[in-house]
């Protein structure tokens, strides 16, 4: 078997109504060798039954005790992962079917450490173009002042940073709907190699209400 070049980490809970588009975007990919860890957080509906009614081999399924937020799930799925590049994909977002072959091609030309994407904002009916980035000098310090520049499903990770540094998503109740931003401050104060590539290649979906308004708020401070 062919070692992946991307695993794919996709924490879900109660998502039965947008599990099954989210989740054959990635099985749609025209890049094959990759992993789909999936780490089912509590779910209390029929969300865990529904995934394994999918029978690709490349799935790797998980259900931990509900911890609350997307942190645990996700530093759970990449002590799971067997690949070096790391992938988030939220359990309501959608990726476009070219993704992992450009991401491919650009850690194919030189070493980076985060890399991220532009998007689609999607609420109800309206879409917009969400781009992320640019990098700036004193990445750091530009984030802390600016806000978060980047989006957790447009972005990937190089897992050799990650432990090397010791670095995760805090657990922590507090920071629920920032745990990304604070992962991507750690990364920037490491001196991390950032690059944003300007293409579209996924939709964020934006619900009126709870985790996902709360994580756009901090992305247009």
């Amino acid at each position: 078997m062919i070692k992946p070049i991307f695993s794919i980490i996709i924490p879900t809970y109660n998502s039965l109504k947008t599990l099954d588009k989210t989740l054959r975007s990635v099985l749609n990919q025209s890049f094959k060798h990759y992993e789909i860890i999936i780490v089912d957080d509590g779910s209390t509906d029929n969300t865990f039954t529904k995934l394994k009614s999918f029978k690709d081999t490349r799935i790797k399924l998980f259900k931990i005790k509900r911890s609350g937020g997307p942190a645990k799930p996700r530093n759970f799925g990449i002590s799971k992962s067997s690949s070096n590049w790391i992938c988030f994909l939220d359990s309501d977002d959608i990726w476009e079917k070219n993704k992992l072959s450009i991401l491919y091609k650009f850690i194919k030309r030189k070493k980076f450490d985060v890399l991220c994407h532009n998007e689609y904002l999607k609420q109800d009916n309206n879409i917009q173009i969400s781009k992320y980035g640019p990098f700036k000098k004193n990445f750091y310090k530009h984030l802390l002042i600016n806000g978060n520049s980047l989006s957790t499903s447009a972005t990937m990770l190089n897992k050799n940073f990650l432990k090397k540094n010791n670095l995760k998503f805090n657990e922590s109740r507090n920071f629920v709907s920032v745990e990304d931003y604070d992962l991507w401050m750690m990364f920037a104060k490491k001196n991390a190699n950032f690059l944003f590539i300007d293409n579209i290649l996924g939709t964020y979906l934006i619900h009126n209400n709870g985790i996902s308004q709360n994580t756009l708020n901090t992305l247009i401070i």
